[in-house]
């Protein structure tokens, strides 16, 4: 029996790459939506206690607003490390493959080097 499920085509696989960058730019929309939402709530605390519109009101909005935003920046510089140390770990053991095989390579060249020569000599 077929059913559509079986019928649709596979999803392509994503690469790593792919999949940082989704994640990246998810996390970036929680902490942007989570300063909107201090900004909101910060302002509903102020209006609370009578400060909202006041000067010192906008004052200790600002110090708040300014608070989440480096708190936002240190976030993202710590995920975009982390990200970066997580990309090295996995990219480790392609560039030491790369590098076994780059030397096989070589040897295997040299060996049919070695033979041509022979084989002009015996000639």
């Amino acid at each position: 029996m077929n059913s559509l499920a079986n019928m649709a085509e596979p999803e392509p696989k994503r690469t790593l790459q792919q999949s940082v960058r989704e994640t990246w730019l998810s996390a970036l929309g929680v902490i942007s939506g989570a300063e909107e939402s201090a900004k909101s709530a910060a302002q509903r605390v102020l209006e609370s206690v009578g400060l909202g519109g006041s000067a010192e009101g906008k004052t200790v909005a600002g110090e708040l607003v300014a608070r989440v935003k480096r708190n936002r920046e240190l976030i993202e510089r710590r995920i975009d490390e982390g990200v970066k140390r997580a990309v090295a770990r996995v990219r480790q053991p392609f560039v030491q493959e790369i590098a076994t095989l780059k030397g096989r390579v070589e040897k295997l060249g040299r060996s049919v080097e070695d033979l041509k020569r022979r084989r002009t000599r015996s000639k």
